[in-house]
C-alpha cells in the first residue's frame, strides 16, 4: 500500500502546475542524470527513535514529525508514513546540496505504535532508491489502560458478530460455537478473562426455550455485575412448541429502559430481521451473509454505545 501510494504521489509530483513542461529538469551543466548518483537517506527521525504523540478523537494514536535527509541536489523525494490520510505523505525538494525535509502524520493504535517511515525517489525505478526507518510512539496517557478501555469480547453462538473491522483501534475478541446455550455462555463468561473495563457482548439464547425468561434476565443482571457495560440482542426466530420470544424480547428491553439503564446495550435484531426478512436464512435464524454484515454492524454501533455510556458515567 505504501509503495502504490508513493508512485502516486510520484505522477503528482511531476504532473502539478500549469503548463508544466514534460522536459527533464536541467542544471547549469545540463540535464541531471537519470540514475541517482547520492542514495537517499533518513537522518532524522533516527531508527527506533520514540516521538510523543496523542489519542485523537477517534481513539487512534497519532503523532507530527519532521522528516529529513540528504539526497541528489534538486531531486524530488516523497516521503510516507504509511496510512492513508493526504498529510501521511509528502514529497520534498532536495536543495542545492542534496539536503531535503517535509512533515508528515504518523497514526497508529494502541495495539499498533511502531510505524515505518519510507522515502523514495519521485522518479526511482528500482527498490535500491528506498531509505526508511520505523519509529514507535509514545501515547500521553497509559496504552494499557486505553486498550483495555477499547477493548470488546463477544461471547455467543452461530449469530455471534465479528465486528473487528468496523472497530478501529479497538481489541475484538470472539469466542463462539453453534448451538452454545445460555448456560454454557455463562461458563465462558466465568472463565474469561476479560478486563474488567472492557465491553462483554452476548449472542446468545436462540438455542434456549423462548419461555426461560427468568434464566436470560439472571444471564443478564450476572453478565452486568462483570462488566459496566454488556451487549445483549433480541432473538430472531420462530416460534418454539407455540411459544414466541416476544416476552424475552420485552424483558430485554424492560431491563435496558430500566433499572439497568446505562449499563445495558439491546441489540434490536428482532426488529431488523422483521423489516429485512432477507437477512436470515429459509429456516428463520441463521443470518444471510448480508445479515451477518448488518448484524456486525449493530453490534460494532451497540459497543460505542456502551462505551460512551461507560465513559459519561465516570466524569
Amino acid at each position: 500500500m505504501r509503495r502504490a501510494a508513493l508512485l502516486a504521489l510520484a505522477l503528482f509530483a511531476g504532473g502539478c502546475g500549469s503548463g508544466a513542461s514534460t522536459r527533464p529538469e536541467t542544471t547549469a551543466s545540463g540535464p541531471l542524470p537519470s540514475a541517482h548518483v547520492t542514495p537517499v537517506r533518513i537522518d532524522a527521525p533516527r531508527n527506533d527513535a520514540t516521538l510523543r504523540a496523542r489519542f485523537d478523537a477517534s481513539g487512534d494514536v497519532s503523532a507530527s514529525t519532521v522528516v529529513q535527509g540528504w539526497g541528489d541536489p534538486r531531486a524530488a523525494v516523497l516521503v510516507s508514513s504509511g496510512c492513508r490520510e493526504d498529510r501521511c505523505h509528502g514529497v520534498a525538494r532536495a536543495d542545492a546540496q542534496g539536503r531535503w525535509r517535509v512533515r508528515v502524520r504518523l497514526v497508529g493504535t494502541p495495539s499498533r505504535l511502531t510505524l515505518p517511515i519510507d522515502a523514495v525517489y519521485a522518479d526511482a525505478s528500482d527498490e535500491g532508491a528506498r531509505a526508511g526507518v520505523r519509529v514507535r510512539l509514545r501515547a500521553p496517557a497509559s496504552v494499557a489502560r486505553r486498550r483495555a478501555a477499547r477493548a470488546l469480547v463477544v461471547i455467543g453462538d452461530a449469530l455471534a458478530p465479528r465486528p473487528g473491522s468496523l472497530l478501529r483501534g479497538w481489541t475484538v475478541r470472539v469466542d463462539a460455537r453453534r448451538g452454545r446455550s445460555l448456560a454454557e455462555g455463562l461458563r465462558v463468561l466465568a472463565a474469561s478473562d476479560a478486563p474488567s473495563d472492557a465491553v462483554l457482548a452476548f449472542s446468545l439464547f436462540t438455542a434456549d426455550a423462548p419461555g426461560d425468561v427468568g434464566a436470560l434476565e439472571s444471564a443478564v443482571r450476572a453478565s452486568a455485575r462483570r462488566a459496566s457495560c454488556v451487549v445483549w440482542a433480541t432473538i430472531a426466530r420462530p416460534p418454539v412448541g407455540g411459544v414466541s420470544y416476544e416476552a424475552a424480547n420485552a424483558r430485554l428491553e424492560q431491563l435496558a429502559e430500566g433499572e439497568l439503564a446505562g449499563h445495558l446495550v439491546v441489540v434490536p435484531w428482532a426488529d431488523a430481521v422483521a423489516d429485512h426478512p432477507g437477512w436470515v436464512e429459509a429456516d428463520g435464524v441463521q443470518a444471510t451473509p448480508d445479515g451477518a454484515r448488518a448484524r456486525a454492524r449493530m453490534y460494532a454501533r451497540a459497543a460505542r454505545r456502551c462505551r460512551a455510556a461507560t465513559a459519561s458515567a465516570r466524569r
